[in-house]
């Protein structure tokens, strides 16, 4: 066996030396890599056009790993190795204490815990009151059209929990999401109380929704009698990141979840009625601003907490003012008034359209219009409610698409089910036998918009202001539809159903 020398030895140690010296050398003489992105100024207290943006430098920090270092070829560790204590990375609280703090303070003394966006980002902030956690932040990059990173491929923010919204918002959970963004349970960190962040989509269009959302609950909230108004309270409008953001305050389950919950099982006559009730109030507030909802449906109807029977509104992401309606296609199908189907000027009234539908939804367990299609929500219409004046469809934009020329319907659904004219009625395709209540609803329900009931006159209708209703009067068609349950046990729903039976019905 061939005897290596020992000056052989040391040759190949200092060759090797050599050879890592120079790979260190030029691992160190690498740039830094600069990010090519650009980051909006964004003003909070306003919403300007976007700002000019500036480059930001990646402070991303090149690591050298010395394990590729020469060393001796021996079997022994050496001491420095074994006296070297273990390093580890100091956890930093993200919740400012004794906040707020100023963006210098904070880029002092939290420097390690922001990444290069947020450096140059929190100047925009007066106060700090929450950095995010570190592990939930979202890595920035310089690809403008997500947003540098913030976005998906939709223009919804990435919202991650355990991160900040404008240094003072913790998010907690994603609450809901849908066309217009996402809305989020937040940790205010300054009131020290939870909220619901509303962030929206950032696309030219919602953007420019969002502002009138914004203009509209900062109308409404201003107004004497807006905390018993039944409205949701908007606690704080900004920008963060191109996003328009809205607090509000924390609501609980809507209609259409509760029924869901109950299995779809009506509910009870006296929630109906308190239920009812508050819509109406909501609406005559901002009817009486000259406020149009434009989406009334269960989605967008809360319980307060802790409640079964009083709920507030929300959602007025689709509003306009009376005057400056700017859509023509607006409202859920299936609680959409005819004159909007129609293509007439619309007003106040169609929210009360709406609001019937909802009404009798709560009673019936299933939408009480669930066309296939508009031309079959207008064929259900019509098999209720009979034929429209002739003065009417001649106002309509899209007369010669549902009628022919001697005002005759014209059936353009898709649907296979037939339908008469005036084949039916509101009490047949109900089964309500509570008088009042189909005499409110029909007041609902009138195909001119102009003789339809207003929310003030509903709630000085009968069905809300007399103290009592009989029981017989609270059975609905959920009746012939459902399994018998035990007649000596009353099946109630969680939220005090009266009703004695199970309903099969699943829709939607």
């Amino acid at each position: 066996m061939r005897t290596v020398s020992k000056p052989m030895i040391a040759s190949a140690t200092r060759q090797s030396s050599k050879v890592n010296a120079s790979q260190s050398k030029t691992r160190k003489a690498n740039p830094k890599a600069k990010m090519g992105g650009q980051v909006p100024r964004l003003n909070l207290d306003d919403f300007p056009a976007k700002a000019e943006n500036k480059p930001v430098p990646n402070t991303s920090r090149i690591t050298t790993n010395k394990s590729n270092q020469a060393r001796p070829m021996t079997s022994r560790v050496p001491k420095s190795n074994v006296l070297k204590p273990t390093t580890r990375k100091t956890h930093v609280n993200p919740i400012v204490a004794d906040g707020p703090i100023s963006p210098d303070i904070a880029i002092e003394k939290y420097s390690s815990s922001l990444n290069s966006y947020e450096i140059k980002e929190i100047i925009n902030f007066q106060e700090i009151f929450f950095i995010g956690h570190s592990e939930s932040k979202i890595s920035p990059n310089s690809n403008e059209a997500t947003n540098f990173g913030f976005d998906d491929k939709n223009h919804h923010y990435r919202a991650k929990i355990g991160d900040h919204i404008g240094f003072r918002y913790e998010i907690r959970a994603v609450l809901g999401k849908g066309a217009f963004g996402q809305v989020l349970r937040c940790f205010d960190y300054k009131t020290k109380t939870y909220v619901a962040l509303k962030i929206i989509v950032n696309t030219p269009i919602m953007q420019e929704q969002g502002k009138i959302e914004v203009s509209i609950l900062k109308t409404l909230n201003e107004k004497e009698g807006h905390d018993e108004s039944c409205v949701i309270k908007c606690l704080d409008c900004f920008v963060f990141r191109n996003h328009i953001c809205v607090t509000s305050e924390i609501l609980g389950s809507d209609l259409y979840e509760t029924s869901r919950k109950m299995r779809f099982r009506p509910f009870s006559i006296s929630q109906v009625k308190s239920i009812g009730h508050d819509i109406l109030k909501a609406l005559e507030f901002i009817h009486d601003h000259n406020i149009i909802h434009c989406d009334m449906k269960p989605e967008n109807v809360l319980l307060c907490p802790g409640s079964s029977q009083n709920v507030k509104i929300i959602d007025f992401g689709s509003s306009c003012k009376v005057g400056e309606q700017k859509y023509e296609y607006i409202q859920s199908r299936f609680y959409r008034a005819p004159e909007v189907i129609l293509g007439l000027k619309y007003g106040p009234a169609m929210d009360i359209w709406s609001f019937g539908c909802i009404m009798a939804e709560m009673l019936l367990g299933k939408p009480l219009f669930a066309g296939y299609d508009e031309p079959e929500q207008i064929e259900m219409f019509l098999e209720a409610f009979g034929m429209p004046s002739n003065e009417l469809i001649d106002k309509s934009d899209r007369k010669s698409y549902f009628f022919d020329s001697t005002y005759r319907p014209i059936s353009r659904t898709k649907s296979k089910k037939k339908r008469r004219i005036g084949g039916s009625s509101l009490a047949a395709l109900t089964k309500f036998n509570n008088k009042l209540l189909l005499d409110l609803l029909a007041k609902c329900f009138e195909w001119d918009q102009e003789k339809r009931i207003t929310a003030t006159e509903a709630l000085n209708h009968p069905f809300f202001t007399s103290k009592s209703t009989k029981s017989s009067e609270t059975t609905t068609v959920a009746s012939s539809i459902v399994r018998s349950s035990n007649k000596n046990n009353n099946v109630a729903g969680k939220n005090g159903s009266n009703i004695k039976t199970i309903m099969n019905a699943k829709w939607r």
